[in-house]
């Protein structure tokens, strides 16, 4: 069986291996084995609120965004959060 969940392999059964290029176990143990040897990131779960046309204008003016502007840099973002007192 395959997957790219670890999860689910984790519920399904209690050995799992990395294969690589078609059939090559790169790695083949526990969930542990494997998650000490390859884990090197973090899962984050983010969720957005949906937010009023009005909401949205007023959020504008605060952090003084153009309408024109669809992306803001890094720069800008530390300086958004800068003033409205978040920690980035």
């Amino acid at each position: 069986m395959t997957t790219h969940s670890m999860e689910e392999a984790e519920a399904l059964s209690t050995k799992m291996g990395i294969m690589v290029k078609g059939g090559l176990f790169k790695c083949f143990g526990s969930s542990q084995h494997v998650k000490n040897k390859f884990a090197t990131g973090y899962e984050i779960e983010v969720k957005f609120k949906v937010i009023s046309l009005n909401e949205l204008k007023c959020l504008r003016k605060l952090i003084e965004v153009e309408q024109s502007d669809d992306r803001i840099g890094w720069a800008k973002m530390a300086e958004i959060l800068d003033r409205l007192q978040v920690e980035p």
